[in-house]
């Protein structure tokens, strides 16, 4: 009733706009997360990727671990040097390139993501905010009601006088 009522006149009904739009930023939030696992799953097959184009170098020494790899990377020319063969230095610095591009982006998920958590938390606070001071409110105007039949006749305070009655 209340919806054909509100499309009737126009006028929405706020619990059921913040519902909306909480439903929608957890909505949003299940989109990033698998986002955030298929970017996660794409940093690891490109560090694979690098792995294997540059596993060893001249002398025969194997790079372990990612660390090591990484460190290779971040000076671009050393991969170059340790690397065995041409194509795999390039294949290798490219899937490196490609690594970083996409921890960059999942940053970006991650922070976007935090937004939207902090706009979920923002929302529910006030919808528990307002449902609070409704409540509140009826409280206030039950006590104004039984206050407001309380009948104190003046025959019960006769020691006072009408300047008192007053205050």
């Amino acid at each position: 009733m209340a919806g054909f009522m509100s499309s009737l006149w126009g006028r929405k009904d706020t619990q059921q706009v913040s519902r909306d739009a909480i439903v929608g930023l957890r909505q949003q939030l299940q989109m990033i997360e698998k986002k955030e696992e298929y970017t996660q799953k794409k940093v690891e097959e490109e560090l694979a990727k690098a792995k294997a184009n540059a596993v060893t170098n001249k002398a025969g020494m194997s790079i372990q671990t990612s660390q090591d790899l990484s460190t290779c990377c971040a000076l671009g020319l050393i991969i170059l040097l340790l690397c065995s063969d041409a194509h795999g230095c390039v294949a290798s610095i490219a899937a490196l390139k490609r690594k970083k591009m996409l921890e960059n982006e999942l940053e970006k998920l991650q922070g976007t993501k935090f937004q939207l958590e902090m706009n979920v938390n923002t929302l529910e606070s006030a919808k528990m905010n307002q449902e609070t001071m409704s409540a509140m409110k009826k409280a206030a105007g039950a006590l104004k009601h039984i206050h407001g039949d309380l009948y104190v006749p003046f025959l019960i305070l006769p020691r006072c006088d009408r300047s008192h009655m007053n205050v």
